[in-house]
């Protein structure tokens, strides 16, 4: 999904160097009709659905048939496992003619287009229901409860999770018989976060199979393998000492009650985690940048192996468990857009660049089983990433400019600037007259201080000839140490008291108006100056 449409390209796996990349990749339809709002594949890959400006399309890849849905405005769609189902979301609005406002989510049969049921769900991250894998159980997750449907019968519940102050669900893949519910809820007065899972369809909050507690969770992400069977927890919360964006964590759920904390290889933000489709291993995308991805073999506790993905914001893997894309996309991005086919050692199979790329997806498989992933630490084995020169960002009002853009182009990337920035004040070059490369105003500054500094001086000894004594004018700037520090200390003291009133002395002799405090200090004159004068005995 790009800026001007959809792109459908297929890729070719082969033995080949990265050195044919580019050709990997072919070209099968391209839908440029207007920008797509939303995509999405059905798990099966018979069904694919787009939204655009005419509506929701959706199409069997089988017959080639097409379905036309009205919902022009469509946000987000998600197929049931088996297709049969399709959800559609829009943004919940509230009109003068419909003050109460009309249902959002609406559930179709793929095939015919016939609207099966209809709900109002205010909330775009929590809209989408969970089925398991034979399309039997749908959950739907209202406020504080979780609603269980079954054989597509959506008029009645089948079962209820009702948890005081719920906050998350997720529904486990598999089969409808062997199906689990994990959720989430909120610590409260001094209790910490937790997450329960329950086996369908006994929900009773007394009754949970496996429980974790999680200390640092303002929200959660769930995350099952394919069989049901084990859980990653991403754990997010907006307070941290060590970052202003807040923390993030991760941890292992089973449902047989095993948990842990994963460790990272980097610390920093986790920016994806995903399953491979044996289900005993996953990979995590995470640290600070340039963030690195780690495959770990999660049944045999090691590290399978490293890879620099520069920029990646998506990350999907292919049925085939051997082959993976990392996406650089917009608006996360918005330079270096491509997608790149990896290897799972590490090798570049294919890459294309695009423009503006805003998603990508493969088209999913029919099961099967999964190859063994070979590990190995031979020389062989070893990684081999495309190294990419990193371009620039450009702001539109700079861009396809005529003028300039092949020298520009020339240039190495260190001479290019957008901008002529000012240099510091000690990297100038010196001035007409200036020392160790100071500025016009440090010059002129420093000049004024000389003068002051010469004018202390000078002043120094009229004082004494004129007999004047210490604490008159300047007397700060002749001050002469009695030889003990207490008492040159004090001495200071009477002195700037003596200056201040030497000062309201001359604005009373000019004609200014004294406060009564300001007369009450003129009459400590004779006072202060005794105790001057019993100091330098």
């Amino acid at each position: 999904r790009f800026q001007h449409g959809l792109k459908t390209e297929r890729f070719v796996p082969s033995d080949g160097a990265s050195q044919g990349a580019q050709d990997a990749l072919s070209s099968l339809a391209s839908d440029g009709t207007g920008a797509c709002r939303c995509l999405a594949y059905s798990a099966n890959g018979e069904f694919f659905a787009h939204c655009n400006s005419a509506g929701v399309k959706v199409r069997s890849l089988a017959t080639n048939s097409t379905v036309d849905l009205p919902h022009p405005k469509a946000a987000q769609l998600a197929f049931s496992p088996c297709g049969t189902v399709l959800a559609v979301w829009e943004q919940y609005a509230v009109t003068s003619d419909n003050p109460q406002g009309s249902p959002n989510m609406n559930l179709y049969d793929s095939s015919t287009g016939k609207l099966l049921k209809s709900f109002v769900h205010k909330k775009a991250d929590t809209w989408r229901p969970s089925w398991t894998d034979d399309s039997v159980v749908c959950a739907r997750g209202v406020t504080g409860e979780v609603h269980c449907y079954q054989d597509r019968d959506f008029s009645s519940m089948r079962c209820r999770l009702s948890i005081a102050g719920l906050a998350a669900y997720s529904m486990s893949p598999g089969r409808s018989d062997a199906c689990h519910v994990a959720a989430f809820i909120p610590g409260s007065r001094g209790q910490p976060h937790s997450v329960r899972v329950f086996r369908y369809p006994d929900l009773s909050p007394t009754a949970p199979v496996a429980n974790k507690s999680l200390y640092k969770a303002e929200s959660v992400s769930f995350q099952w393998n394919r069989r049901g069977t084990d859980l990653l927890l991403l754990t997010a919360s907006e307070v941290s000492k060590d970052s202003y964006y807040g923390e993030q964590g991760l941890h292992y759920l089973s449902v047989r009650g095993e948990s842990c904390a994963v460790p990272l290889q980097k610390a920093g933000p986790i920016y994806h985690t995903e399953w491979h489709p044996d289900c005993t291993q996953f990979v995590v995308t995470a640290g600070s940048m340039p963030a690195k991805t780690t495959l770990w073999d999660f049944a045999n506790k090691r590290l399978m192996a490293k890879l620099l993905v520069p920029d990646a914001t998506q990350f999907q893997w292919c049925s085939d468990g051997v082959h993976f894309v990392a996406a650089t996309t917009s608006p996360r991005l918005r330079v270096n857009n491509c997608l790149t086919v990896y290897h799972y050692s590490g090798k570049v199979m294919a890459r294309r660049d695009f423009d503006c790329l805003l998603e990508v997806a493969w088209r999913p498989q029919p099961a099967c089983e999964p190859p063994k992933l070979r590990y190995d630490t031979s020389k062989s084995f070893q990684a081999i990433t495309q190294q990419t020169q990193a371009t620039r960002y450009v702001p539109p009002h700079l861009r396809n400019r005529d003028s300039g853009s092949a020298s520009q182009q020339a240039q190495p990337r260190q001479q290019q600037q957008l901008h002529n920035y000012e240099l510091p004040s000690n990297q100038r070059p010196a001035a007409d007259g200036a020392a160790g490369g100071l500025s016009k105003a440090a010059v002129k500054n420093q000049r004024k201080k000389e003068r002051k500094r010469a004018a202390a001086t000078a002043g120094a000894p009229e004082a004494a000839a004129a007999g004047e004594q210490p604490g008159g004018g300047g007397a700060l700037a002749s001050f002469e140490s009695t030889g003990d520090a207490e008492k040159d200390k004090r001495a200071k003291a009477i002195l700037r008291k003596l200056q201040q009133i030497d000062k309201l002395r001359a604005d009373q002799a000019a004609g200014k108006q004294l406060e009564l405090n300001q007369m009450e200090k003129l009459k400590t004159e004779d006072e202060l100056r005794q105790k001057l004068d019993e100091l330098y005995l």
